[in-house]
């Protein structure tokens, strides 16, 4: 029997829903919480594309056809309370292999996360993800995502401060995914150091670990042909913050992934609107 997915316009109107319940800290930052009824959202395109990958070694290889990924995600959060924020992110990707291209909605993201400390620019806040598909096919090629119900846990810390009358923060979160069986069980990493350059400038270094246990299961097709889907991956991002309105910020972001296990080597860039409500 096959496993229920969520459709694509079931998606669409979880992420509305979500949206009209509602009418600070770093934006973007996870440790901080919204405060009541307030919104964040940040609707994100991403591309990108690599021509060589790590084998399970850690060796590099040369593939014969550049993969290819547009991604556009929106994201939003909402205050629930001064302590409690709701968030929702979805995906809807463009993928090419050179002899292949698939698109569509991959996996819908629907998460809580609670804020237990806030004071004297210190914030500690620990969240729930629920992972959950889309109606793809995981046997397309490119595929576009596990076709699997996983969660995530997640513990986050943050400290800001102000330098030479401008604000910064640093931020620490570790995370801990599970899936149904498919693929192994992630644990995942992430520092952030941010600061604002001018008035309305602000960098953000980003860096982002991505550790697989190798203890899932492989995906096999009709023809005996197995998927492994385990992988490592070390990420770098810069993102630049440009400040249109104190509510709207435009970012670009350059990414790169600098070390990585079975996984593409690649990079790319992002543009994104941050927006608070």
């Amino acid at each position: 029997m096959g496993k229920p997915r969520l459709s694509p316009d079931t998606a669409v109107a979880c992420l509305i829903v979500l949206c009209l319940l509602v009418h600070s800290a770093p934006a973007w930052a996870e440790a901080w919480p919204r405060s009541l009824g307030e919104i964040f959202f940040a609707p994100k395109v991403e591309y990108y594309e690599t021509g060589h990958y790590w084998d399970r070694s850690g060796s590099l290889k040369h593939q014969d056809e550049k993969f290819k990924k547009l991604s556009v995600q929106p994201y939003v959060e909402y205050g629930l309370t001064g302590k409690d924020t709701l968030t929702g992110k979805c995906y809807f990707d463009f993928l090419d292999n050179g002899e292949s291209s698939t698109k569509g909605f991959s996996d819908l993201e629907l998460g809580y996360r609670r804020n237990f400390y806030n004071e004297s620019g210190t914030a500690v806040s620990a969240g729930f993800t629920a992972l959950i598909p889309m109606e793809y096919a995981v046997y397309d090629t490119p595929n576009l995502g596990y076709g699997r119900f996983g969660a995530e846990a997640s513990l986050c810390a943050g400290y800001g401060w102000k330098l030479s009358e401008r604000n910064g923060f640093a931020e620490a979160v570790a995370r801990y995914r599970v899936y149904e069986g498919y693929p192994s069980d992630q644990v995942r990493g992430s520092l952030l150091f941010g600061q604002e350059v001018t008035g309305a400038l602000q960098l953000i270094l980003e860096s982002e670990l991505q550790w697989g246990l190798d203890n899932g299961e492989l995906l096999t097709f009709g023809d005996a042909k197995t998927v492994d889907g385990f992988y490592r991956l070390l990420k770098m991002t810069l993102h630049g913050r440009i400040s249109i309105t104190p509510d709207t910020s435009f970012v670009v972001s350059v990414f790169r992934h600098v070390w990585g296990e079975n996984t593409g080597r690649g990079g790319g860039m992002a543009v994104a609107m941050w927006m608070t409500f």
